[in-house]
C-alpha cells in the first residue's frame, strides 16, 4: 500500500476504557504465553541455515513478542509456502515507509531498512494458538527450508 497521510489519535471512550482495565488483569499472563510460543519456534526453527530468529541475549532487556519476526533473503517464496500449507503469516512493512512519496524523501537510500522490508515475516502469535499449531509451523517452516536444500 502506499502512505498518504499521517494517522490521528483516537481516544477512549469509557466503555472501552473499561473493557480494556478488565483486559490488563489477564496481560502477565498473556504475555508469559507469548514468551513460551517464542521459546518453542527458537528451540524448534534454531540452526536453520539462512534463517535469521529474534533472540537477542541481552539482559538488559525483556521481550514480550507481540510478533514473532523472523527473517530470510527468500522471505517471498516462504510466505507463499506456508500460505499453500494454511499457516498465515503477517508481512508488515513491504515497503520501507521513507519510500512512500507523501512523506517527499525521494533520493534517500537505507540499504538495511530496505533489506529488512525485503526480509522479515512474523509467524502465527497469539495467546490462543496450541503447541500443537506452533509445532506445525515449525514443521511447515523447517520443510520449506529442507526442500531447497535437496535441490
Amino acid at each position: 500500500g502506499e502512505y498518504y497521510y499521517h494517522g490521528f489519535t483516537c481516544l477512549l471512550d469509557n466503555l472501552q476504557a473499561a473493557f480494556l482495565d478488565v483486559k490488563l488483569r489477564h496481560l502477565p499472563r498473556w504475555i508469559e504465553r507469548r514468551r513460551a510460543i517464542a521459546a518453542r519456534y527458537q528451540a524448534g526453527l534454531f540452526g536453520i541455515p539462512g534463517l535469521t530468529l529474534p533472540h537477542f541475549p541481552d539482559p538488559r532487556m525483556e521481550e514480550v513478542f507481540q510478533n514473532y519476526v523472523i527473517r530470510t533473503p527468500r522471505r517471498d517464496a516462504l510466505f507463499e509456502y506456508l500460505k499453500a500449507a494454511g499457516v498465515e503469516t503477517l508481512i508488515h512493512w513491504r515497503k520501507p515507509y521513507y519510500k512512500h512519496k507523501a512523506l517527499g524523501m525521494d533520493g534517500q537510500s537505507f540499504p538495511e531498512t530496505e533489506s529488512i522490508s525485503r526480509e522479515v515475516i512474523s509467524l502465527p502469535m497469539n495467546v490462543e494458538i496450541s503447541d500443537e499449531e506452533v509445532d506445525y509451523v515449525i514443521d511447515s517452516v523447517r520443510s520449506f527450508f529442507e526442500l531447497k536444500a535437496e535441490s
